[in-house]
C-alpha cells in the first residue's frame, strides 16, 4: 500500500524492467494507475523513457538511469512495486534514502487483487446495466438521506443467484454513499410511490 505518500504530489513509481521488457513495462503502467487511483501523480520512468532510449544498449540505459534519478530528485516519495528488486531498482532505493525521500511499497499480491477487484466491479455494473434496461431499480433513504436498501425487479432476483443479488445490493449501497465514487454507474432513483404514479 502507499501508507503515509497518499497526501504527497509526486510518487516515483520504482520497479524492474530488464527481463522480460514488454510485460515489465506494462506492469509499470498497472502500477501507475492503482498508484493515480490513491490520489497521487505517479512518475515511472521507463514506461516513458523507453520510447526513445534503448535499454538494451549500455550507454543509453545508463542514460536512462540518469534521467531517472533527476526525476526521482523532484519527487515526494518513492514506491518499490512488485516483488523483483532489480540492481537498477537498488540504485533508485539508496538513492532514495540518501535523500530523505519517503518510501513505501506495492506488492504483486496488492495489484492482482486490485486488478480483480476492478474486473468484478465492471462485471457488476454490466450487470447493473442490463437489468435497468429491463426495469427500474429502485433505492430507499434514511431521513439522512443514505441509501438503506436496494430493491431490485422480480425478474432480475428471479435469474440470479442469491450471492450476486448480494454483491449487486452492497455494490449500489457503497457507490451511492456519501464520498464514494460520484457516478459508479447509471442507476435511477426512483421510489416504489414514483413508479405506481406512472
Amino acid at each position: 500500500m502507499l501508507k503515509g505518500l497518499i497526501n504527497l504530489r509526486l510518487i516515483y513509481i520504482c520497479s524492474p524492467l530488464r527481463g522480460n521488457i514488454a510485460e515489465n513495462i506494462n506492469k509499470a503502467t498497472q502500477y501507475c494507475a492503482y498508484a493515480a487511483e490513491q490520489g497521487v501523480i505517479p512518475i515511472a520512468p521507463h514506461t516513458m523513457f523507453t520510447k526513445f532510449l534503448d535499454d538494451t544498449i549500455p550507454q543509453q540505459r545508463e542514460k536512462g538511469l540518469a534521467m531517472g534519478l533527476e526525476l526521482l530528485k523532484r519527487c515526494d516519495g518513492l514506491c518499490v512495486c512488485g516483488d523483483t528488486i532489480s540492481m537498477g531498482m537498488q540504485n533508485e532505493i539508496a538513492y532514495a534514502k540518501q535523500q530523505n525521500i519517503p518510501i513505501s511499497r506495492i506488492s504483486e499480491a496488492t495489484i492482482t487483487q486490485h486488478m480483480l477487484l476492478e474486473q468484478e466491479t465492471v462485471a457488476l455494473k454490466e450487470t447493473i446495466r442490463e437489468i435497468q434496461r429491463e426495469s427500474p431499480i429502485f433505492l430507499t433513504r434514511n431521513d439522512e438521506g443514505i441509501v438503506t436498501s436496494v430493491i431490485l425487479p422480480e425478474e432480475a432476483r428471479e435469474k440470479l443467484k442469491p450471492e450476486e443479488i448480494a454483491k449487486i445490493e452492497d455494490y449500489i449501497i457503497r457507490a451511492s454513499s456519501k464520498g464514494s465514487d460520484p457516478e459508479p454507474t447509471q442507476i435511477e432513483e426512483q421510489s416504489p410511490d414514483m413508479e405506481m404514479q406512472q
